[in-house]
């Protein structure tokens, strides 16, 4: 009888399950800067600090209002903070 292949719901809840704030963090900074897309360091920390800060961060990785990593959103230079009192960066 040949193994059934894994469930693909499960396996990407597996994968999100060993996914620490610090390991989405250094991948989003992993990415090579480019001018017009990405966001220039100062900029992107100030962003971060923000979410930290922010009643819709869940776990220190996800963003509650879109549910983006929030590494991954600061870091696109024309993202915006969807905090529905009014953008915090």
């Amino acid at each position: 009888m040949a193994a059934q292949d894994p469930c693909p719901l499960c396996a990407l809840r597996e994968q999100q399950a060993t996914l620490t704030a610090e390991s989405i963090r250094k991948a989003a900074e992993a990415q090579p800067f480019i001018s017009g897309l990405t966001t220039p360091a100062a900029e992107y920390e100030r962003r971060l600090a923000a979410c930290s800060s922010c009643p819709s961060q869940q776990g220190g990785i996800l963003c509650a209002e879109c549910g983006s990593y929030t590494a991954y959103r600061a870091r696109l230079l024309k993202a915006t903070c969807p905090y529905p009192a009014g953008s915090r960066w």
